[in-house]
């Protein structure tokens, strides 16, 4: 169907989709694994701000229809949430986005984009209680995940982003909002690199740790350059010790990330 779709377009190319950790994958992995995409756009969305803002270390605040997600990100990687999440009420242990949200009442935004809101406040006192609280409640979530002390720009962006940032004054000095914010989900994937990664069990019994990383990270490079020719920009490891056990017993995970040699 996706390829049908493309082809109606004139386009022939290698299809690449989103991952929920911002790179890329193959079409053919995306079908074995399609959880990975989960929040995928989101993760594309706050990467893209910092493409769009020139920055690798900021808050991004993005504004959706009806939410906002807010996150910080450092050396242009947002964290990875420590705990498990829940999605439609079902707990997941997969490696989602870590990021703050921010819930509108329903259609609320919009209503507030279409409204003269000086001429109509007496006719819509609800509209502007409603956008006051959510301005409100954004607010203080970028209060919470601000570094102490090191304070970082706050970049919105998002479909309602333009609505939002008239009206988000804060003791904060920094805050962006860029040329085509509304497109930060396509800047991020456009600039995503592509991932690969090596995740296992190892007892550690007849080798070192540093060989099993070395092993597992030779593995991902393999499995990254089986996809297309890249460069490797970005080598991860993680490291997860069973110390309950007897033994050297430890999950390592190893991830490599790559952008693509166009010649």
């Amino acid at each position: 169907m996706l390829h049908e779709i493309l082809s109606d377009y004139g386009v022939q190319a290698p299809v690449w989709i989103a991952k929920h950790d911002g790179t890329l994958m193959t079409e053919s992995e995306a079908l074995g694994s399609p959880i990975k995409t989960i929040a995928s756009n989101r993760a594309m969305a706050f990467q893209g701000a910092g493409e769009l803002a020139r920055l690798t270390d900021y808050v991004v605040v993005n504004v959706g229809e009806n939410e906002a997600g807010v996150a910080v990100v450092k050396n242009g990687k947002v964290d990875e949430a420590s705990l498990a999440m829940r999605i439609d009420g079902i707990r997941t242990t997969i490696s989602l986005p870590s990021y703050e949200h921010v819930e509108a009442i329903p259609e609320r935004l919009k209503e507030y984009e279409r409204l003269d809101i000086e001429r109509q406040k007496i006719q819509h006192p609800n509209y502007i209680d409603d956008f006051q609280l959510f301005c409100s409640n954004v607010r203080s979530v970028i209060e919470r995940v601000q570094p102490r002390y090191d304070e970082l720009p706050i970049v919105l962006v998002g479909s309602r982003s333009e609505t939002l940032f008239p009206h988000l004054e804060s003791r904060y000095e920094t805050w962006l909002l860029p040329d085509a914010s509304n497109y930060s989900c396509a800047y991020g994937l456009c600039f995503a690199m592509v991932g690969s990664e090596s995740d296992g069990i190892y007892h550690l019994k007849g080798s070192s740790k540093q060989e099993v990383i070395e092993r597992e990270m030779r593995k991902a490079e393999i499995c990254l350059n089986e996809k297309a020719r890249f460069l490797i920009r970005d080598q991860e490891v993680e490291e997860y010790p069973f110390c309950y056990l007897d033994g050297e017993i430890s999950r390592i995970r190893v991830r490599v990330k790559g952008s693509l040699q166009l010649s």
